[in-house]
Parts: C-alpha cells; sequence; structure tokens
C-alpha cells in the first residue's frame, strides 16, 4: 500500500506536503493497514472491520467523529476512544480527514479493482470525470493485469521451459536437443 500511494504521489504532486499525504503519513497508513491484516488472518469479518477502523478512524475530525469501527476502551489504539472511557470530552483530531479518506480510498480501490475504481471514487467525491480518463483507466488496467500474469506466467513450468528455449535460441543451439535429465534419456 505505501508503495502504491508514494507513486501516486509522484503522479499527483499537488497532494503531497505540509498538512498533506507525507512520507510519514503513508509510512504510518501502510503500519495499520498491514496490522489489520496480519492480526485478523484467521477472520476475513475481522479483518474487514480492522482495515475500516483505520479508514473512519483518519477520516474522523471534530465535527464529524468516525470511531464506530475502532477498538472501545482504555487499552484501544485509538485515542478517541481511550478519552471516551476516561471521560474525557477534549479530545481534538489534528490530521486532515479530506485527505486521509482521498488516499485511503485511491490505494485500496486501486489495489483491489484496479484504476477504474478510481473514476468511482472521484464520482462520489463529486468529481466529474471525461470520456479520455475512461480510457485511461481501462488501458492501465488491462496492462497491469496483462503484466500480472507475465509475471505469474514466469514462476510457472511453461515459462520456465519457454525462458529455457530463449536460452538455447541466444547461444545458437537447436531447440530440439532434449536437455531433460531422467532415466532413458
Amino acid at each position: 500500500m505505501g508503495t502504491r500511494l508514494r507513486e501516486y504521489k509522484k503522479k499527483n504532486p499537488g497532494i503531497g506536503g505540509k498538512n498533506k499525504l507525507t512520507a510519514k503519513f503513508v509510512d504510518k497508513l501502510s503500519i495499520y493497514y498491514g496490522l489489520a491484516i496480519r492480526r485478523n488472518s484467521n477472520s476475513m469479518d475481522d479483518m474487514k472491520k480492522a482495515i475500516w477502523a483505520t479508514f473512519y478512524h483518519y477520516g474522523s475530525t471534530d465535527s464529524k467523529l468516525e470511531h464506530h469501527f475502532c477498538p472501545e476502551g482504555p487499552e484501544s489504539w485509538c485515542k478517541w476512544q481511550q478519552a471516551k472511557a476516561k471521560g474525557g470530552r477534549n479530545f481534538c483530531h489534528d490530521y486532515s480527514a479530506k485527505l486521509v479518506n482521498i488516499a485511503a480510498f485511491l490505494v485500496i480501490c486501486t489495489f483491489k479493482n484496479g484504476v477504474t475504481s478510481l473514476l468511482e471514487v472521484m464520482n462520489v467525491l463529486g468529481i466529474s470525470v471525461g470520456s479520455g480518463a475512461h480510457l485511461y483507466a481501462v488501458q492501465e488496467d488491462e496492462t497491469r493485469i496483462a503484466k500480472a500474469e507475465l509475471q505469474a506466467q514466469e514462476q510457472t513450468k511453461e515459462g520456465r521451459i519457454r525462458r529455457q528455449q530463449q536460452n538455447l535460441e541466444d547461444m545458437n543451439i537447436p531447440s530440439t536437443v532434449d536437455l531433460h535429465y531422467g532415466p532413458n534419456r
């Protein structure tokens, strides 16, 4: 997730900088999402709840509290839940909720559903996009899928055989030579 956020930040320089998406905040989000996944690897529902807890937690503001998925009680990692358990009412949020929401949506959606899902996020945010954006998103997703399939194929037996044949051709050795080892060969 951190890698995708950093790449997105490079492609869209306006979202980075002071009081915006910083490297420190990207690292923090990566850690929290990673912990949510690793700590709940036995339960998809708990994992989902923990991921949404992080998402809503960092999207929370003083005017719009979003801590309903955060663990409750004084031992919670959520400072707002800790303050609530202790009866405190003087808790202030110190991060930009809009930026966090956008960054989290972008990373999660892109990772799970590809670039076309960003168009849905933009729609939710009230940003209208043209047909060029749709074409770009479809092309990016097709490229991403093709690259992933190629990488997966490279790890398969067929990929190894194909690389071996390519190496033989590069060395000008006829591919009819059987290089497999075993009985009666």
